[in-house]
């Protein structure tokens, strides 16, 4: 009769299986509650370590069903090649950096409003909005550096033009620093707490943050684990409500008395204008627009376009009372904000972008041309020092300077915060294309410069244009460049030859969820 043994060698490795696979999860454990530790709030925090814990147990089955006499690496293994895994995931993307402390001043809240028209900044849609710029600042010729989400934000932390900083397009990387890490440096604690993927830690935006919250679901959470990405679940949503965006800003932000840095982004105002019921527009209203759009597509039949911009010129008034509900929303929201904060915190209320409501036959859009309802933006500050309605023209790089000056830097001169000239640029990434005459990459490019009461565009290779904005607000009839603006023409051009770096195919894919394509 054979007689069962375990003991000896045998023991000794079935120990040593045992030692290594908890040592390897342990580290594991350890390395993704660090990297979960800058997405998460609270109870969330637990589901790393029940991973964790459903790892180790995996391990101690196994130990146990292994016959006697395997060797020692097929004991050894599994745990080593699993546990390995864990830590690569954890690790790929972690940006370790410490909690700021022991600075001195007050708490300083940036909100990005993502396209947000700053024409739609009025007392009766945004009372919110309206109430912050009354109680400090409004300005009425703010100006963004790009239509689109990921530049126009790398222009506000950076303080640069889109060319200089070379974040170019969204799914690229800043190229410059941030304004935040100094800020940390000085002892703020920051806070991101961001909307949409557009503008996750692939954008290098991430830098100076304690904590920076660009992901949420499980789906997210498990995006950094070595070969979750060819699962068919990866993708998950790519946006969240704002109501949970501001939740989380507000839970952060009272975990401690320290001054804080906070940003919140909101995304709410962005197509396909999906809101809460409360704000939606109301069904006469709805009728009445419908009515409308009948009339208007009898007006456009025949005219030649693309077969999705066909769609949306078939109901531009609806389209129209869907986005100024999104408008609506997030107004509510900043009001949500703005309540729970102590009276002395300093606020920056900027848009990034705005969105064509159907102007230039361009519909309910951005990030393909340069006309004012994609670049002028929502603009409000209330800090000491900052009174009334404020004409002159200001850049969304503004920011940079402001948020330096209130978390301890060099003071802001207010009279020299505006600017005389702003450069906009964009590389036409957007959705839609077919209302564009010219496919070619290059035709979609685009730079402007913004002058105070006009502006200078180049659409791809079409002709330059000069707007007098003051007799032209619609930008209607182009005029011929003036002599004193030559100087800028070859600064366009060089601008437009600037071929942004090929997406990826992850990055790819990212943006086609949230409606970018090139």
């Amino acid at each position: 009769m054979e007689v069962a043994r375990d003991g000896g060698p045998q023991a000794a490795l079935r120990v040593l299986s045992w030692a290594m696979w908890l040592t390897v999860g342990g580290l594991g454990a350890a390395l993704i509650a660090q990297h979960d530790a800058r997405i998460a709030l609270g109870w969330e925090r637990a589901i790393p370590w029940l991973v964790v814990v459903l790892h180790l147990a995996m391990g101690a089955a196994w130990a146990l069903v292994l016959r006697r006499d395997e060797w020692v690496r097929v004991r050894t293994a599994p745990a080593m090649i699993v546990g390995c895994l864990w830590i690569w995931g954890a690790t790929e993307e972690t940006t370790a950096v410490e909690p700021g402390t022991g600075a001195v001043g007050h708490d300083v809240v940036v909100i990005t409003l993502d396209t947000f028209r700053a024409d739609h900044v009025r007392e009766d849609w945004t009372p919110n909005l309206w109430a912050l710029g009354e109680e400090g600042s409004r300005f009425t010729q703010a100006v963004t550096t790009a239509p689109l989400t990921a530049p126009a934000h790398a222009s506000m932390w950076s303080g640069l033009e889109v060319q200089e900083h070379g974040l170019l397009a969204n799914g690229r990387r800043i190229e410059a620093e941030s304004v935040v890490t100094r800020a940390h440096e000085r002892g703020y604690r920051t806070g991101a707490f961001l909307s949409a993927h557009v503008l996750d830690t692939a954008t290098g935006l991430d830098a100076g943050w304690d904590h920076y919250d660009d992901r949420w679901g499980w789906r997210q959470r498990g995006a950094w684990w070595p070969g979750f990405e060819l699962l068919d679940i990866k993708a998950g949503s790519r946006t969240r409500s704002g109501d949970e965006t501001v939740e989380r800003a507000r839970t952060w932000l009272a975990e401690s008395e320290d001054p804080a840095l906070v940003w919140v982004h909101l995304y709410d105002a962005h197509g396909p204008y999906v809101v809460p019921s409360e704000f939606r527009p109301a069904p006469e209203a709805l009728e009445r627009a419908r009515g409308a759009d009948q009339a208007d597509l009898r007006r456009r039949d025949g005219q030649a376009m693309g077969l999705v911009d066909l769609l949306h010129a078939a109901r531009p008034a609806q389209q129209t009372l869907q986005y100024r509900a999104g408008v609506r929303y997030v107004d509510h929201l900043v009001g949500e904000l703005l309540d729970g904060l102590d009276p002395d915190t300093r606020v920056l209320v900027v848009g990034d972008h705005g969105e064509s409501l159907d102007e230039h036959d361009y519909f309910f859009n951005h990030g393909a041309l340069l006309y004012e309802p994609s670049i002028a933006v929502p603009f409000l500050v209330r800090a000491p020092g900052f009174e009334g309605v404020r004409d002159e023209l200001v850049s969304v790089t503004a920011v940079h300077d402001l948020v330096e000056a209130m978390t301890g830097g060099p003071a802001v001169d207010l009279e020299a915060l505006g600017t005389h000239e702003v450069l906009a640029y964009t590389t036409g990434q957007q959705a839609r294309r077919e209302a564009l005459a010219n496919d070619a990459p290059e035709s979609r490019r685009a730079a402007a410069v913004r002058v105070d009461g006009a502006k200078l565009v180049v659409h791809g290779d079409a002709s330059p244009a000069w707007y007098d904005l003051r007799i032209d607000p619609d930008e209607l009839t182009p005029l011929p460049v003036p002599e004193s603006m030559s100087r800028w023409l070859d600064r366009l051009d060089a601008a437009i030859a600037v071929e942004p770096p090929a997406l990826s195919d992850e990055d790819r894919g990212r943006l086609e969820a949230l409606g970018y394509v090139e």
